[in-house]
């Protein structure tokens, strides 16, 4: 029966990292799009890009978010065009990394807790709910339990 639950654990190893890529991606998406209202508004690209990396939603873990924002994407300086979107998407990751390994160090919550993560998961299981609607039969509670 080991090798059971190794596999379980394994599977939900999986899907955490796999909603962690998800999320990295929601929120490049994100960036990449404040960038480019922040670009039209003022009318410089390059300071959009430091306007786009304060990250206030991150709250106690904003700095690491905030430094490796400007390390690898202002400073870096890269292309203005769909290579950016790869630039964004490779500091939003290394981002949540660090803000993980904080998070365990500290003994805080862990990032699948935080507010804004357990949104984009909702927003996410329920939009995959909708899609499969018929083929999702309904548990039915028996005193027993679920069936």
């Amino acid at each position: 029966m080991r090798g059971r639950a190794e596999g379980r654990r394994r599977g939900r190893s999986a899907a955490l990292d796999e909603t962690q890529a998800a999320f990295v991606r929601h929120v490049a998406l994100e960036r990449w799009r404040d960038w480019e209202a922040l670009a039209e508004t003022l009318g410089d690209p390059r300071r959009a890009l430091a306007e786009a990396g304060v990250f206030l939603e991150r709250g106690a873990y904003r700095a690491p978010w905030q430094r490796l924002w400007r390390e690898r994407v202002v400073d870096a300086a890269p292309p203005l065009d769909a290579a950016l979107f790869a630039v964004i998407e490779d500091a939003v990751a290394a981002a949540l990394a660090q803000e993980v390994a904080e998070r365990r160090d500290r003994g805080d919550r862990p990032v699948e807790e935080d507010p804004e993560y357990r949104a984009f998961t909702n927003r996410v299981v329920a939009r995959l709910l909708r899609e499969a609607g018929a083929a999702i039969e309904p548990i039915e509670e028996t005193p027993e339990g679920p069936r």
